[in-house]
């Protein structure tokens, strides 16, 4: 994804129902206005779209590494 001015794009999700299913729409709507109201969406954004944290790496237990002391720094 290229975005050459960030502040232009935004994001949409549509869901396609069928005309009588109430209860399944009901359901998407709740839980669209949780993920909203919450920090879910914005930390799976900065993820994913923004890229923010993607570049963290941390290292495995290792016995070599960490019962041992090999390989440190």
């Amino acid at each position: 994804m290229v975005a050459p001015n960030p502040n232009v794009i935004s994001v949409q999700i549509v869901f396609g129902l069928p005309d009588n299913a109430t209860s399944l729409a009901e359901y998407v709507d709740t839980w669209i206005a949780r993920y909203k109201s919450g920090s879910l969406l914005d930390r799976l954004y900065n993820y994913w779209i923004l890229g923010k944290g993607a570049d963290e790496k941390k290292l495995r237990w290792s016995a070599v590494r960490n019962v041992f002391g090999w390989g440190r720094d």
